[in-house]
């Protein structure tokens, strides 16, 4: 079974703000990895997996935009 974390949780281990949570998140929700993210009632439950595979997916997009390809 996937592990999957809290806001807060995802927070602590990746060191972000709350404003640098909202803006990956809202990355998140519209990227390929989008089921990251589970909403269940007024909670945010993150697959860490797939959150990291979008992290990965996010920084291969941005060296591709830097080296122009």
């Amino acid at each position: 079974m996937e592990k999957t974390v809290t806001r807060n949780e995802l927070m602590e281990l990746k060191h972000y703000s709350l404003s640098t949570y909202y803006l990956r998140r809202a990355e998140c929700l519209t990227s390929p990895y989008a089921s990251a993210l589970v909403f269940d009632g007024n909670r945010t439950l993150i697959k860490l997996d797939l959150w990291d595979k979008f992290i990965e997916w996010k920084s291969d997009n941005k060296k591709r935009e830097l080296l122009g390809i």
